[in-house]
């Protein structure tokens, strides 16, 4: 955690977070910053479920809508680990993991297929690899637990 500064006026606050020199390095300071989690979903209760457990496990969160939305944020985010529902408005979530993986910036992002139309070959199916894929409905420990482990192989943990 963040020592406090007292401000000239009194008051104490938190300097802001120092950026980490990529996006699953360690911070100068060498602690590892919270893990980031971009969640996809266009139901509006499993998004913000899983987004509620997500930060209540102390990670940051960003919940969108869909395929678009979520080509619109992930750069500035900076997800350690992507949950994309396959059937989205607009950019479905097989579009949008494509585009991702064709993506330099964004492929080493590993993006967990969370989906009710679930095949064990779903990635030869679609055309693109995920790297994990659960089925819905998935309690959000268990989510949790999925995206801990990916993030830990990526940080090399």
């Amino acid at each position: 955690m963040t020592p406090l500064q007292v401000n000239p006026g009194g008051s104490a606050s938190r300097p802001p977070p120092r950026k980490s020199s990529g996006p699953h390095s360690a911070v100068s300071s060498g602690v590892l910053r919270r893990p980031r989690v971009l969640i996809v979903d266009d139901n509006d209760e499993t998004r913000d479920v899983y987004a509620w457990c997500m930060r209540a496990a102390g990670w940051q969160a960003e919940a969108v809508a869909d395929g678009a939305e979520a080509l619109a944020v992930v750069h500035a985010f900076e997800p350690d680990v992507i949950v994309m529902d396959l059937a989205l408005p607009i950019i479905d979530g097989i579009s949008a993991t494509k585009r991702l993986k064709a993506d330099p910036a964004t492929a080493h992002i590993p993006v967990v297929a969370c989906t009710a139309y679930f095949h064990a070959r779903i990635s030869d199916i679609y055309g693109v690899e995920f790297d994990a894929i659960v089925e819905k409905p998935c309690p959000p420990e268990s989510l949790l637990a999925r995206l801990e482990k990916l993030v830990k192989l990526v940080r090399g943990d």
